[in-house]
């Protein structure tokens, strides 16, 4: 059993707590908030010992759990990384490249395992698919979001991007030789739609298309590699695979994207906890994230696209 500290009074905890409460992987040995009042009032309603001073939480736990946006608990990551325990992040929030930079080296030098959520209800199916794919030459994603006039922040186009780059880099995950954005404000005055080519150095190609300018949502992922093509309709869980040769096969199948975030959660607390308990030094779910984020960053800046105020749906 994994000795587990939490920090961050988010409200996700009701639902976590008493899920790990009932399994045997984790042991809660308290919650430490940088504000005290939300602290108190966590760990009163669930019956969590609540700690004020973080080197307190660090001794009693093997590993803690950062709840909510950890850029508010960067200085605490570090401290944590220092005393050498091992860190769960519930996402990325607001860190930046910089500080993902550092954590990696810290983890890393250390050996400590620092693991992310992943943001894919889907992500097995697509390692599945990259296991089945010999080698990648195109690689087309085209992810849409209903025409909504709350959709027109820029961030809603990010997070859209950010998902797609996520799957792409999940497919293909080789060294990028470079990246060419173009952006359009189709159905508003801010951007609203963007269109990515990004070459890697293995030779595969992709074009994504993003955008909030549909009828209806849709994601579409479609790759061409050595001997077939995959079709995959990511919202009607489907997937369609043509294989080539002697003569042209065509089969169809299907899969379930977990859409229980609270379930995808508790998945990956599983993944830490056999990671923790092997010793393995793992920081690749956060290497990733971090390619993801840097990524995406580097398209928005090309297509000189501003970051506005997030909208909160």
């Amino acid at each position: 059993m994994i000795r587990l500290g939490f920090a961050g009074a988010h409200e996700l905890l009701f639902e976590l707590i008493p899920v790990l409460r009932e399994g045997d992987s984790f042991q809660i040995t308290g919650i430490y908030s940088a504000n005290e009042k939300s602290l108190f009032e966590i760990s009163d309603k669930l019956l969590i010992q609540p700690v004020i001073i973080p080197e307190t939480l660090f001794m009693r736990s093997d590993a803690i759990m950062v709840v909510g946006d950890p850029a508010d608990y960067y200085d605490f990551l570090i401290k944590c990384l220092q005393y050498s325990k091992h860190i769960f992040l519930s996402g990325l929030g607001n860190l930046t490249s910089k500080q993902i930079e550092t954590l990696i080296k810290l983890a890393t030098e250390g050996q400590v395992v620092i693991h992310t959520a992943s943001r894919l209800g889907f992500l097995d199916c697509i390692e599945d698919l990259r296991n089945s794919i010999q080698k990648p030459f195109m690689v087309e994603i085209i992810a849409m979001r209903a025409y909504k006039p709350a959709n027109f922040l820029n961030q809603n186009l990010r997070k859209l991007t950010m998902k797609s780059v996520e799957v792409l880099l999940n497919i293909n995950p080789a060294g990028i030789l470079k990246v060419q954005p173009s952006a359009a404000s189709v159905s508003s005055e801010v951007t609203d739609f963007i269109h990515v080519r990004v070459d890697f150095a293995n030779g595969c190609f992709a074009n994504i298309c993003n955008g909030l300018i549909s009828g209806q949502d849709q994601f579409k992922v479609k790759i061409i590699h050595k001997g077939g093509v995959v079709e995959m309709d990511v919202l009607n869980e489907e997937i369609i695979l043509t294989k080539f040769g002697a003569t042209r096969a065509e089969s169809k199948k299907h899969f379930v994207t977990e859409k229980n975030p609270l379930i995808i959660l508790t998945r990956d607390l599983n993944r830490f906890h056999e990671l923790v308990l092997k010793s393995e030094s793992e920081i690749t779910s956060l290497e990733d994230s971090y390619s993801t984020v840097l990524l995406t960053s580097r398209i928005f800046e090309k297509a000189q696209i501003p970051v506005l105020m997030e909208n909160q749906e």
